[in-house]
């Protein structure tokens, strides 16, 4: 009688534990519910082709200069490349290998597309686009001191000038802002990454803490 007795409570303690219990899939879902609404909330736009909001963007320049130094390195840069440039035009007698690395210096950092100009819109925390534009358009200032300076300086026209400065800023804006996409797409794709692994952890813990619970459940019914 004692036994039955013991069996018939036992019993009767697991059919009110299942009746209270969550499921797995209930308990899935409430764990990993949370990183999916963080990342939400960290980032609630994937980052696509949109169009800017200018106004704000513009207004935001001076903000992101001054709070991302590492902006004037590509400036830094492309005045370097100015420097080499005038070097190799001008004639310092370089033997043929410095010669080399300085004009491949010079087209990697001041002809467009230029690198530095990836750099800037890479760097730039919003309006990769506009940054891009300012860098590229120093760069046809660059580009024009550099043709006036050297010894075809008579065919340096304000027309040439011109049309270097507007296709140097037109490239700069497009490969800025196509920099600070795919600045974007890195990051996106990194908090997916995490919050994967957040869900296969929440998963795994769901799935342990239900095993835990069927061992103990099956050693209360072990009859003594």
């Amino acid at each position: 009688m004692a036994r039955a007795k013991n069996t018939g409570r036992a019993e009767a303690r697991r059919r009110h534990r299942a009746a209270h219990a969550q499921s797995p899939e209930q308990q899935l879902g409430a764990d990993t519910a949370a990183p999916s609404t963080d990342a939400l909330e960290e980032n609630p736009a994937r980052p696509g082709l949109r169009l800017p909001n200018i106004r704000e963007d513009v207004k935001a320049l001076p903000e992101i200069f001054r709070t991302k130094p590492l902006l004037w390195l590509p400036a830094a840069l492309m005045l370097a490349g100015l420097a080499v440039g005038l070097g190799v035009t001008t004639g310092l007698g370089l033997d043929p290998t410095t010669d080399q690395v300085a004009r491949l210096f010079f087209q990697l950092t001041l002809v467009p597309p230029a690198i530095p100009v990836l750099m800037a819109g890479f760097i730039a925390p919003r309006a990769s686009y506009l940054v891009g534009l300012l860098f590229g358009a120093l760069q046809g200032i660059l580009l024009f001191v550099l043709v006036s300076a050297g010894p075809e300086a008579a065919g340096a026209t304000a027309s040439v000038g011109a049309f270097n400065f507007a296709y140097a800023a037109l490239t700069g804006m497009l490969y800025g802002g196509l920099a600070g996409w795919y600045r974007g797409f890195l990051q996106q794709t990194k908090r997916r990454q995490q919050a994967m692994r957040a869900a296969r952890a929440a998963s795994r813990e769901a799935k342990a803490r239900e095993e835990r619970r069927e061992a103990r459940r099956q050693a209360r019914q072990v009859p003594r």
